[in-house]
């Protein structure tokens, strides 16, 4: 996973500097009360995604939205959204939350969901350097046009300092930190809902279907939005997709205080074994589907007994 993400980041890296440098007058926020000033210039490109049903003309946008806070800016949220051509305002909207938490959206972006993504192996193996960017043919663009979002404090995505204090700081012997105001629940879900509202207000989106679709801990956050967004921000979703989701977290990790996580793991390690030819009491022209569902009756019944 390290070297998948360095791989993916090394790509973004790639694409971020074009998109900084296409802005030939990028615009600084008022510079009064802050420490680092963030750039809000837009950058717009055109390009054709080559599919096997045909090509696909879209138009890809790289912004920061500004947040605030009684009329005064308190963060500012970097995304990349991509626009299919069409006279249609009834085209599906999808926003796109990466796990974490703490991650941007470079994993779902360029390795799985954007027209562009990082050339892996057959099998997904990591690549040697340099990193190659290729189309994706497996892109949502078919069907929805797509808003990869990075939180606050991902990415380039960043809360706005209040001033500094340097005798303060002198004094703790410490320098500016970033706030970490937006580093919790209910704030992460508040953020990025004020975000959504306010794309959809620029981009005249409110009338289109709309999606929040997140993997592992993106499936946390947006299965808790689709309420929220509904009762805070006056946003309908019309669906929630969850990628892998981390919902249980008892599940992620093993202890001796909780048996969900062996016996959720179980099943995968008969199909993994099953799979490579390492099992002795199954026959080898078995389906996958019974291996699973004869390790997940024992995982359920015999093996929860015994560890209990």
């Amino acid at each position: 996973m390290v070297a998948y993400g360095v791989v993916i980041l090394k790509a973004i890296g790639k694409e971020a500097s074009t998109i900084m440098t296409q802005e030939k007058e990028p615009h600084l926020h008022d510079t009064s009360s802050t420490n680092d000033p963030l750039p809000t210039g837009s950058s717009t490109s055109e390009h054709v995604l080559k599919l096997s049903q045909g090509q696909l003309s879209y138009r890809a946008t790289a912004d920061w939205i500004t947040l605030r806070k009684i009329h005064k800016p308190v963060a500012q949220i970097f995304h990349t959204a991509y626009f299919v051509q069409t006279d249609s305002g009834q085209r599906p909207l999808t926003f796109v939350f990466n796990g974490g938490p703490g991650a941007a959206s470079a994993y779902l972006h360029m390795g799985a969901m954007g027209p562009q993504r990082v050339a892996f192996g057959s099998m997904g193996t990591v690549p040697p350097l340099p990193v190659r960017v290729v189309p994706n043919n497996e892109c949502w663009l078919s069907f929805t046009d797509l808003v990869f979002i990075d939180p606050v404090g991902t990415g380039f995505s960043r809360a706005i300092q209040e001033e500094s204090d340097p005798i303060k700081e002198k004094i703790n012997n410490e320098g500016p930190v970033e706030k970490k105001d937006y580093w919790e629940i209910e704030k992460d879900l508040d953020s990025l809902g004020e975000f959504i509202s306010r794309f959809l207000s620029k981009h005249h989106r409110w009338t289109s279907p709309l999606f929040i679709a997140g993997e592992s801990y993106g499936g946390f956050r947006v299965a808790k939005m689709a309420r929220r967004l509904q009762e805070k921000h006056g946003i309908g979703v019309c669906g929630a997709l969850l990628i892998s989701p981390a919902i249980e977290f008892n599940s992620l990790v093993g202890s001796d205080y909780d048996l969900t996580y062996w016996i959720e793991l179980f099943p995968s390690m008969a199909a993994t074994a099953y799979h490579h030819g390492l099992t002795r009491n199954i026959q080898d022209k078995t389906p996958l589907s019974a291996v699973i569902e004869q390790a997940e009756s024992f995982a359920r019944n015999q093996l929860a007994r015994w560890l209990a």
